[in-house]
């Protein structure tokens, strides 16, 4: 599918005495491709049309829940990310201050992580969409062990949710995100050159659901 943006312009034509200014219109577009049982979109990442991936996801996001009805629910888009960045910066980081974590739930992740059955368990309990978790040392002592915390980052990395690491590394404050280290899929330069089985290939790669595979 394409999803595209309107965009007025002006555009200059030989007029009978001088150059004329004529308004237009276009609508440059970036391709989407959906995995509905991986449950997986990718976005075609083209600056000249949306700056960033995050304007085009929460465009998308806006569109799909305007045209479907999903109950009590609503669609929501997290990028998949590479969970061994994430204990990448708590092992080079000197000081850890906060640690964020942002868990949607319900997910359809079935029993693969411990994360999606709490997190069904309390959406049962006080009907959540999201759950958020904040650890925090002023100064920079917070521990942040794999066995505490492991199940959600393997929750978020899969595309459930969002962290934000506030760390000290090398003398310097510096705060990183899941969406600095997003999972990409690298397609023909054209997309009109590709074809179903290059798409699935590419899919396996960054699917966090078929045998924890990593880019």
């Amino acid at each position: 599918m394409k999803l595209a943006r309107k965009r007025d312009f002006n555009k200059y034509q030989e007029g009978d005495s001088d150059i004329e200014t004529v308004e237009d219109t276009e609508y440059p577009f970036v391709y989407v491709i959906i995995d509905f049982k991986k449950q997986i979109i990718l976005i075609q990442k083209k600056a000249a049309v949306f700056q960033n991936i995050s304007t085009a996801q929460n465009i998308l996001q806006a569109l799909i829940n305007e045209c479907v009805d999903f109950g009590q629910y609503i669609f929501t888009i997290d990028e998949i990310s590479h969970r061994e960045m994430f204990w990448q910066l708590v092992a080079q980081s000197s000081k850890i201050y906060s640690m964020q974590l942002n868990l949607r739930a319900p997910n359809l992740f079935g029993n693969r992580y411990e994360a999606n059955e709490l997190l069904k368990e309390e959406q049962e309990i006080s009907n959540a969409a999201e759950v958020n978790i904040e650890l925090k040392n002023e100064q920079g002592n917070l521990l942040v062990k794999e066995e505490r915390v492991g199940t959600y980052i393997d929750y978020i990395a899969a595309g459930g949710g969002s962290y934000r690491l506030k760390f000290m590394e090398e003398g310097e404050v510096k705060t990183k995100s899941s969406k600095d280290n997003i999972k990409s899929a690298y397609l023909a330069e054209n997309i009109n050159q590709l074809n179903i089985a290059k798409i699935k290939a590419e899919l396996e790669k960054i699917d966090d659901m078929s045998g924890h595979n990593e880019e």
